[in-house]
């Protein structure tokens, strides 16, 4: 079981989302903006994965994935978008799923994040 910071400024988009990490059996952490979502990476280092949505006010998924990556360079994430092009984002690491996902979707990119990631979050200067 992983912990996954779900970052979606929409309510019912991150409930949907914390549904599917659920059933997938994983612990969901919910975020509603970039902001929040850096409090709890500052504050919890046992996060195994970062969710974030790309289209969001204040703090895009890629600002937030780079000072996400600032804080914690192995963390695994994933931006969900409906944008089809997203720039940087191969050099990054970040893998993308387009909106609207489904859960096997989820799944895979999880899957496929998870099995890369080294086993704890080193935090930078740690």
């Amino acid at each position: 079981m992983a912990t996954i910071l779900i970052v979606e400024d929409d309510p019912l988009s991150s409930m949907t989302a914390a549904d599917m990490v659920i059933d997938l059996g994983h612990q969901p952490i919910e975020a509603y903006s970039g902001t929040q979502a850096l409090a709890l990476l500052e504050a919890n280092a046992s996060i195994d994965l970062l969710m974030t949505d790309q289209a969001m006010p204040g703090m895009t998924g890629m600002d937030l994935a780079r000072k996400a990556r600032s804080l914690y360079p192995s963390l695994p994430i994933l931006i969900t978008t409906g944008y089809p092009d997203l720039q940087d984002a191969d050099g990054l690491g970040v893998v993308c799923v387009s909106k609207p996902y489904v859960q096997q979707q989820l799944a895979d990119a999880f899957g496929r994040l998870l099995a890369r990631s080294p086993t704890g979050n080193t935090r930078r200067g740690s």
